[in-house]
């Protein structure tokens, strides 16, 4: 075996996608905000604030628009606004419950767009996992 020795043609090879990065329809009214953890509704396809209810699959944070309007970050069922929402990264949070370095590969959980937690709710799944703890509760 060797070693290639010019640029590799891919094609049109799906992998080349940002895998962690996907645009979803917005829910109708839902105004969404920059920075804000956000998730899939499964029974609609629809991206929404991340919530500890039934049906939702977090998806990451909301990072942009997909036309760069931040206007159009509001849901509405004329226009299909879509958010670009960022998945597997690593972010400085408070998070309800942490409070030492003990709490590292812990399992987080949100309980609304902006809220993360060590608690686990009744509903809800786990949107990541604590990888450093700065101080107090942020993670």
């Amino acid at each position: 075996m060797s070693d290639p020795t010019s640029a590799i043609n891919l094609g049109n090879n799906p992998f080349r996608k940002d895998l962690g990065r996907n645009e979803f329809v917005i829910k109708d009214s839902e105004a969404l905000v920059l920075n804000s953890l956000a998730a899939v509704d499964i029974s609609t396809g629809l991206v929404e604030f991340m919530d500890d209810v039934a049906n939702l699959v977090p998806c990451g944070m909301v990072i942009m628009p997909s036309d760069g309007n931040v206007a159009h970050l509001t849901g509405s069922s004329t226009y299909k606004y879509k958010a670009v929402v960022q998945g597997s990264i690593i972010v400085r949070w408070a998070v309800t419950g942490a409070s030492a370095i003990t709490d590292i590969s812990k399992p987080v959980y949100a309980t609304d767009g902006q809220t993360m937690t060590l608690t686990k709710p009744t509903t809800g799944l786990l949107i990541g996992f604590v990888v450093n703890w700065i101080s107090s509760t942020t993670c």
